[in-house]
């Protein structure tokens, strides 16, 4: 034996680990072995002379775990459990002659490492022998060496590349040990040679099982990348995945490099040697059998640049032909080939190269310089031939790897400009729809091409303000897109608040919108650097600073709030169908110096002289201190404590000391001692004056200062609440009624602005002052009513409630100017005082009535609502009913925003009404309006409905189809002819004139009309409504007398029924079925296709529900009931063809929902 430089001329393999290399190598007899690394050497002495060769490897000769290249098999098998949960079953099953398996996946998937796991948990568990097949033999192996045990697992790896010998070695074993159990693993190229082998061996290949590997989960891929990298580079495992997840050959290469010092994470995607890697792994051996090598390489060098490639769309075959001057025949058995060879994948019509990153080192190979990173001119030149997606592919490919080369490039052009540069000026010359689809593309790139993007972003603003038309509402997601470079990130925040500071849409249900974005980068994330949320605390003082703040959402400052959240929440799918929504803790140590400056900005924004600022600020607070509340209550008190103290320093106004109370209450109530102690000490430094004291009765009530909800605690709360209003009006009462107004109207104009979503709850204290001194009634009508809409309905009403009681004249007069003087609120306010007058148990003055009366007719909806309010409050209390009953049938409430809803009120609860009490005109008056309104869907309107149809069943009808025609006739915006579901079933099934009402309805289906389909849409349903659950005698005398007459106008009306016929009918009733059937076929073919369509259809529509993978139920249920009715009927027969048709239908959707493609992919687009 010998050491040299020279390479090695027996076979051997090398790793480094920890800084050692060991080499083993097999010597033949006389033989020399070359070490070409440093570190120890085994040599394996050669058999001795007549021995047979050793073949059949025991796992643990077979599976080195410090195998060549970071190829290593020591590290825990993941996300790889129910693959090996099943193969353990196949290798410990019951033997059987022909005992076949197969393990299926793409080279560098783990197949090797999947089987190690297999062959040492099977001899583990005492469940038999394990032997592999050893490498390198090119003829059968002599199966008769293998173990003589009941129970065997022969292991075949690679028995793609064993073309030779494959089936003389499957023979053998066959003959030597037909109990064994043999496992092959294949790459998918491999299939046809398998399939060979299979059928030399007399074995059918259908009758295999077969296990293909999928890639690893995110999360196993994760869990395996921080395993490899150890504990100092674990931060790393994540976003390791994220780029090379796909492959774990090349997850543990390039982990294994990375632990070592050998590579640059930030550089992962251009590190020459994991691009060798993947050359070696995937290209070479692809490429290896071609016969026209180049060219295939040139193809993938095209796929790279333009995947997805998408086969259905012209395109992309035109493209490729042009790029590779060769026809489209060419083309497909080209990319079949390389199908087969597994370096492209196929879902539908779409390839593309797989594992991602083989893409990106290929596009790299052929369009860049791999010295200075500039373009080769090969992306220009698919610039210059292509048009439409094809280049949009290419854009998407060429900006993701311009970011990954571009710290190679200190200048020079970059080889996405050209591509670029066609987007922006496609987005200058194009209409609106256009630039909508360029923003798309650019929301794609945002991330690698942060600069250009947004660019472009502020371009598109510029324009809008310059009057131009820019889809404005794309914009968010491009930016959300652009802050993920940490470069970039402030003037991508800036934009967003640009787009989104006058945006008042709710947050939650429109996650596009800009200061949804916004809210995103503030929250914590696992593995997100807190770059994001520093920027975010800069960004709230600044632009708090600049504008005027928003008091109906806090903004800017509720932007701040996700900065105090104990909990992460982070939502996670594993395979594209289930959904796992997490809470992970936020660290407080990790966050605390965040916590702190961003509760300094409120704490800032607190002292402010604007009120509206300031209230923001302290409205903030109590989000804040709520969130603190899971937090240690070290913590809390500290906050509390750095609260009270910058209390004292400002002395807050009236409004922003109530909504400092507010948010220190629950503390005060439900802290631990120090937290409540802390709390109380923020409400004693609180100014203490009548206005202080005023506020907090003018903008909340009793319960919300609720301890608790016990019986005891609601009595005691609102004793104490009383008295302490008691003593407020007291103070009020030495003080001029010009001073006190005063107070009220400030209170009421700030705090519209300070708690916009706080309706001021002044009704109490009006009526306390108004006792104490009735002549303020007057004064408070007067006054309020002339300063606007807010005062008006803030104290207006119980002002006048309380001036009707003490001075009737006064009243009159002032209710009349008030409903007189053409303002909606000053309208509202003398309803309004009415109902508080009934609820109280008082009656209505006949004035009073004789103004809702006239009030009933107002233009204004809102004032029509609350005289809707008054009529129903007159028929639950002990006003004359049928006063109630003429002031609700006089109001028009077709316009008025749940007006139905509110009508219907009137026959639901005690006292409730009955269409019977109405006389006829007041019913149709109340029916028209029932047919104007926009929607039934609310519950009450409905029991309106039931109500008429337990008592007029015809008017009822009539109702619901004049509903139908209305909207037949012209499609309005909202407008719900028929609710979705009936919450308040329909009483026509006890009508006594039922069958009169179904031939009605029959007859109106049959009649002309401009468009027909709308009325079978709804027809139908309101059909069954009548018909009920089942279609019983009279329901098929209707039906059947139609079909019989021959009549073509008269089966049309039919139809739509028969389409919304209970499934019973064709399962239950089979006699009927063909009756009809037979019927419409003696008449015509076309009569026989529509009756048969209905009937179809009433078993077939309708929504299923199943796992996936598993057929639906009702198919199932579908086919087997239509086989056994099918099984009953004369072959060929009208009804038995129906039937027919069923049974296959079923077989479709079950055939379709086992081979459907459920792999949903999270990773890349298709």
């Amino acid at each position: 034996m010998s050491e040299t430089n020279e390479p090695p001329a027996a076979e051997g393999d090398a790793t480094t680990a920890g800084g050692a290399t060991r080499q083993t190598n097999n010597a033949s007899s006389g033989g020399s072995v070359y070490a070409a690394l440093y570190g120890d050497v085994i040599v394996n002495p050669p058999p001795p002379p007549g021995a047979a060769p050793a073949r059949w490897l025991t796992p643990s000769a077979a599976y080195d775990t410090l195998a060549p290249h970071g190829r290593q098999h020591r590290w825990a098998l993941r996300g790889r459990e129910d693959v090996l949960a099943q193969l353990t079953e196949f290798a410990s099953a019951d033997s059987s002659p022909g005992g076949f398996g197969v393990l299926v996946g793409p080279a560098g998937q783990g197949k090797s490492r999947l089987l190690q796991e297999l062959a040492e948990t099977v001899e583990a568990g005492g469940r038999g022998a394990v032997r592999v097949l050893g490498p390198g033999h090119t003829e059968p192996a002599a199966a008769a060496q293998l173990p003589a045990e009941s129970r065997l697992l022969v292991l075949i790896e690679d028995a793609h590349q064993r073309a030779e010998y494959l089936a003389g070695v499957l023979r053998d074993i066959r003959q030597e040990r037909p109990g064994a159990r043999v496992l092959l693993s294949i790459q998918p190229s491999g299939w046809a040679l398998l399939r060979n082998a299979f059928r030399q061996v007399g074995v059918d290949h259908s009758q295999v099982p077969a296990w293909e590997l999928q890639e690893l989960t995110p999360r196993a891929a994760t869990e395996l990348a921080a395993e490899v990298l150890g504990a100092s580079h674990a931060h790393l495992a994540r976003r390791l995945a994220a780029a090379v997840g796909d492959c774990p050959l090349l997850l543990v290469f390039s982990a294994v490099r990375i632990a070592d010092g050998r590579l640059d994470p930030g550089r992962l995607e251009s590190d020459v040697h994991l691009h060798q890697e993947l050359r070696d792994a995937f290209v070479g051996e692809a490429l290896a059998g071609s016969p026209a090598p180049d060219t295939d390489r040139g193809l993938l060098h095209a796929v790279a640049a333009l995947q997805p490639l998408r086969l259905a769309e012209q395109g992309f075959l035109d493209l490729l032909a042009d790029l590779l001057d060769t026809g489209h025949a060419q083309l497909r058995a080209q990319l079949e080939r390389l199908i087969r060879c597994g370096v492209l994948t196929r879902r539908g019509t779409s390839v593309r190269i797989l594992p991602d990153l083989l893409g990106d080192v290929l596009l790299a190979e052929v369009a860049l310089d791999p010295v200075t990173g500039a373009s080769t001119g090969y992306l220009e030149q698919i610039l210059a031939r292509g048009a439409g997606v094809p280049v949009v592919h290419a854009l998407v490919n060429t900006s993701r790897l311009d970011w990954q080369w571009s710290h190679l490039r200190s200048g020079g052009r970059s080889p996405v400009e050209e591509l670029w540069q066609a987007v922006t000026d496609a987005y200058a010359h194009s209409g609106l729809a256009e630039r909508h689809r360029l923003l798309g593309i650019a929301e794609q790139i945002a991330p690698y091409q942060p600069r250009r993007v947004l660019r472009l972003v502020q371009a598109a603003m510029d324009g809008a303000r310059a009057g131009g038309e820019h889809p404005l509402e794309c914009l968010a997601p491009v930016l959300a897109g652009v802050a993920l470079d940490p470069a970039h990130l402030g003037e991508a925040m800036e934009l967003l608040w640009l787009l989104g500071k006058d945006d008042l849409r709710p947050l939650a249900q429109h996650p596009d919108a800009p200061l949804r974005v916004l809210s995103d980068l503030a929250s914590y994330a696992p593995g997100k650097p807190l770059l994001y949320q520093h920027a975010m605390v800069d960004a709230v003082a600044r632009w708090a600073q600049q504008g005027p703040v928003r008091s109906t959402d806090r903004m800017p400052f509720a932007l701040l709030d996700a900065l105090f959240a104990s909990e992460a929440m982070q939502a996670r799918s594993e395979d594209g169908h289930t959904l796992t929504l997490c809470r992970l803790p936020v660290a407080y140590d990790w966050v605390a110096p965040i916590m702190q400056q961003a509760y300094e900005v409120l704490l800032d924004a607190y002292g402010a002289a604007d009120a509206v600022r300031a209230g923001a600020a302290a409205r903030s607070m109590e989000v804040v201190l709520r969130s603190l509340s899971e937090r240690d209550a070290q913590v809390q008190v500290e906050a509390l404590d750095a609260l009270a103290e910058r209390t004292g320093q400002v002395q807050p106004g009236p409004l922003v000391a109530l909504a400092v109370r507010r948010a220190v209450h629950w503390h005060e109530q439900y802290g631990s001692p120090a937290t409540a102690a802390a709390a109380r000490a923020v409400v004693e430094a609180l100014p203490d004056s009548v206005t202080h004291r005023l506020a907090v009765w003018v903008y909340s009530d009793w319960y919300d200062w609720l301890e608790s909800a016990e019986e005891g605690d609601t009595q005691k709360a609102q004793a104490h609440w009383f008295g302490q209003l008691d003593r407020v009006v007291a103070d009020l009462g030495v003080l001029p009624e010009d001073a006190v107004w005063g107070m009220l109207r400030d209170l009421l104009t700030d705090g519209a602005q300070v708690f916009p979503d706080s309706p001021p709850a002044s009704a109490a204290l009006v009526e306390a002052l108004t006792r104490v001194r009735p002549s303020f009634a007057a004064v408070l009508v007067r006054e309020a009513a002339a300063c606007g809409d807010l005062l008006t309905l803030g104290l207006v009403a119980p002002a006048l409630a309380a001036l009707w009681s003490a001075d009737t004249g006064t009243a009159r007069e002032a209710a009349e100017k008030l409903a007189s003087a053409g303002s909606a609120a000053g309208a509202r306010a003398v309803v309004q005082a009415g109902r508080a007058r009934l609820i109280t148990g008082e009656s209505l003055h006949p004035d009073e009535y004789a103004l809702a009366r006239q009030l009933a007719a107002h233009a204004d909806a809102r004032v029509r609502a609350e005289v809707m309010d008054l009529a129903i409050t007159m028929l639950r209390h002990t006003a004359p009913r049928e006063q109630a009953i003429a002031l609700l049938c006089s109001v028009a409430f077709a316009d008025v925003a749940f007006g139905a809803a509110a009508f219907g009120w009137a026959f639901v609860g005690p006292r409730a009404l009955s269409w019977a009490e109405l006389t006829p005109p007041q019913r149709a008056f109340c029916q028209g309006e029932l047919v104007g309104t926009a929607t039934l869907r609310d519950h009450r309107a409905q029991r309106a409905l039931a109500a008429l149809s337990d008592t007029h069943a015809d008017e009822a009808l009539t109702v619901l189809m004049q509903r139908v025609e209305a909207w037949e006739e012209e499609l309005c915006p909202g407008y719900e002819p028929l609710p979705y579901r009936w919450s308040a079933p329909l009483a026509f099934g006890r009508s006594p004139g039922r069958a009169e009402l179904l031939r009605r309805l029959q007859q109106w289906l049959a009649a002309d009309r401009r468009h027909p389909w709308r009325r079978e849409l709804y027809g139908g349903v309101l059909f069954a409504s009548v018909a009920g659950e089942a279609f019983d005698a009279e329901v098929k005398a209707v039906i059947a007398d139609a079909v019989r007459s021959g009549d073509e106008q008269q089966v049309s009306g039919v139809t739509p029924l028969l389409a919304h016929a209970p499934q019973g009918l064709v399962w239950e009733e089979p006699q009927f079925v063909a009756d009809l059937l037979i019927a419409a076929a003696r008449h015509s073919r076309d009569l026989y296709n529509k009756v048969g369509s209905s009937l179809f259809s009433s078993v077939t529509t309708g929504m299923k529900t199943t796992s996936p993978g598993q057929p639906y139920p009702r198919d199932l249920d579908l086919r087997e009931k239509a086989a056994q009715v099918r099984a009953t009927l004369p072959p060929g027969s009208p009804h038995e063809r129906l039937y027919a048709a069923l049974e296959e239908h079923a077989d479709r959707e079950i055939s379709r929902a086992l081979t459907e493609d459920l792999y949903t992919d999270l990773r890349r687009q298709w």
